[in-house]
């Protein structure tokens, strides 16, 4: 946890929302519990680096083909909404609403797939673990963060 904090941390103040100087924060995946513990930590933190963070916005894909992942989605999404975080039914508005994203996806089959918008929208994003489902797929994630300069 004190490595995510950290990250969060290295996200420049110049991404706030200048209406609200809050850096609106966007999740794609809902299928792990790093989801709930990574708003919460935002969320309640006293850390006056992380003040200025808001988990807002939640596209909560899940993978169809795990067990796991499809019997968490229902519950964390209800868990998430209890904290005040929108839950967005697209990926192309989840994009447009947040200032920065965290892929939160447990499978890391999808992760190219579902990164790829967030970087041709030049916004930052932290990937959790593991990066990509592939060698290939995690050398494209880089290569295409390099050529997007996010």
């Amino acid at each position: 946890m004190r490595l995510f904090a950290l990250l969060l941390v290295l996200i420049p103040a110049s991404l706030a929302n200048s209406a609200d100087d809050i850096i609106r924060i966007g999740m794609i995946g809902l299928d792990t519990s790093h989801c709930l513990h990574f708003t919460k930590l935002i969320h309640n933190s006293e850390e006056k680096d992380l003040k200025g963070l808001q988990v807002v916005a939640v596209y909560p894909q899940g993978s169809p083909d795990i067990q796991s992942s499809v019997s968490r989605v229902p519950e964390y999404t209800i868990k998430m909404k209890d904290m005040g975080v929108k839950i967005i039914e697209d990926l192309p508005s989840l994009i447009a609403q947040v200032d920065v994203v965290l892929l939160e996806t447990n499978d890391g089959r999808p992760h190219l797939k579902q990164i790829i918008p967030v970087l041709k929208a030049g916004k930052p994003c932290f990937v959790d673990k593991p990066i990509a489902g592939s060698l290939a797929d995690c050398l494209a994630i880089f290569s295409l963060a390099n050529h997007y300069d996010v």
